[in-house]
């Protein structure tokens, strides 16, 4: 689990998984207030360098298909490689992949 702070406060946390040379990032929550202040992409950084560290080539995850955070991770170099049909709550879900 990884956390951003300011003094106190939690900005983000990611929850990251490494396992068989694949960082499975499970989840990515910045709080709406701090949304486009660099927070989720120092967090994607830093598991980019876990994943690395633990001897892994790919970070992979899972993102609502017409959610605003597609966008971010596509501009994190993510690509979609899969689909993930009438998924959680009934939402379409995408799989996405980075090799690094």
């Amino acid at each position: 689990m990884l956390k951003a702070y300011e003094r106190k406060e939690i900005l983000g946390t990611m929850e990251l998984k490494v396992e068989g040379g694949v960082g499975a990032i499970k989840t990515l929550l910045v709080s709406y207030q701090n949304h486009r202040l660099g927070i989720g992409r120092k967090l994607m950084h830093e598991a980019e360098q876990i994943t690395k560290r633990n001897n892994g080539h790919k970070l992979f995850l899972t993102t609502g298909k017409n959610w605003d955070a597609l966008h971010f991770y596509k501009a994190l170099g993510f690509e979609q490689t899969g689909v993930q049909k009438n998924h959680y709550f009934d939402v379409d879900f995408v799989e996405m992949s980075k090799f690094i």
